[in-house]
C-alpha cells in the first residue's frame, strides 16, 4: 500500500508549486496504475488546514463545486477504506 503524504498533495494541487508538475504526475500514475494506495485521513485533514489557510495561500482552495471535476482537472473518484494500523498477529 502507497500512502500518498500531505506535501505531495499540496505541490500537486497548487499550481504555483516549483514542485508541481513532478507531484501531479506521481499522483496520476498512482490514480491511474494497479498498486494499491491511500490518502491516509490525517494527511487529508493537514491538506485541507493548508491549502484553506489564507496565511499560507492566497487565494486558498477554493471549494469545489458539485460535479464530477475539481477546478484543478482532477477526476473525483471516491472510495473510502477503513485502515488497520495495528499489527496483525503480534502479542
Amino acid at each position: 500500500m502507497i500512502a500518498v503524504d500531505t506535501n505531495i498533495l499540496v505541490y500537486a494541487h497548487r499550481k504555483d508549486s516549483p514542485l508541481h508538475i513532478s507531484a501531479a504526475a506521481a499522483i496520476q500514475r498512482l490514480a491511474e496504475g494497479t498498486a494499491p494506495w491511500a490518502i491516509p485521513w490525517p494527511c487529508l485533514h493537514e491538506f485541507l488546514s493548508v491549502t484553506t489557510n489564507l496565511k499560507i495561500f492566497k487565494p486558498s482552495f477554493l471549494p469545489l463545486k458539485p460535479s464530477n471535476k475539481s477546478k484543478s482537472g482532477w477526476n473525483l473518484q471516491v472510495c473510502v477504506y477503513s485502515m488497520n494500523l495495528q499489527p496483525t498477529g503480534q502479542n
